[in-house]
């Protein structure tokens, strides 16, 4: 290639013309918000090239599925659509973001679990109990805060709004809660084994499970 032509020399247009020669207006608080996202960017990016590509995966689809949740929310409230109260929990489920956490948790301690486990019936019914368990109780924690400021995707609220009183709507949402403790003892009754250098990973996988329901509950 003509070595003259790896570097050009020309003049750009004046963009900067009529209302464009004001200067930009800046957000206050950009420089404080770049810094702490950048930073944010940067440990994801380094726990990202640490992780195991299975911990990678999982996270990521984790993620999509928090993205999915949060959007039908969305959709439903520009639509004016009430959701059934069996609708609203499948979708807490994902739009409360709890999903994601297991896994960095998984990341965090390091734990080396193969994908056979995470495929286990017992092992999702497990995930999914401690999603619903922290959605629940935030929905019913949340309840007063969350009306004052209309927001519709609550299970209290849409018990409420399919027709139930208050105190029907919260002994309902109640009730799934309860159900979801005691499937939670059965479930995790029924773990079946994969060897002990496993099994002893898939303990402290489902000890990061209750955790974070934990940590929700106790949140401030």
């Amino acid at each position: 290639m003509d070595p003259e032509l790896l570097s050009v020399t020309v003049l750009l247009p004046d963009m900067f013309q009529t209302f464009l020669k004001q200067e930009a207006l800046v957000n206050p608080y950009y420089e404080k918000v770049k810094r702490e996202s950048e930073e944010w960017l940067s440990e994801c990016s380094r726990m990202m090239t640490e992780a195991p590509t299975g911990v990678q995966k999982r996270f990521a689809l984790a993620m999509q599925g928090y993205c999915q949740g949060a959007l039908i929310q969305i959709d439903n409230h520009f639509a004016s659509k009430t959701p059934s109260l069996e609708e609203i929990v499948l979708i807490r489920q994902r739009s409360a973001g709890c999903k994601p956490l297991y896994h960095l948790v998984e990341y965090a301690h390091g734990l080396l679990i193969p994908d056979e486990v995470f495929d286990n019936p017992i092992i999702q019914e497990l995930e999914c109990l401690g999603m619903d368990m922290v959605a629940i109780s935030n929905d019913i924690l949340s309840y007063r805060k969350e009306q004052a400021e209309g927001v519709p995707h609550n299970m209290v609220t849409v018990c409420c709004s399919n027709g139930m009183s208050q105190q029907k709507a919260f002994n309902t949402v109640g009730k799934l809660l309860e159900q979801r403790y005691k499937h939670w003892d059965e479930a995790e009754a029924s773990v079946p084994s994969w060897g002990e250098e496993t099994d002893a990973q898939v303990r402290r996988y489902i000890e990061g499970i209750k955790c974070v329901v934990k940590a929700n509950l106790n949140w401030r």
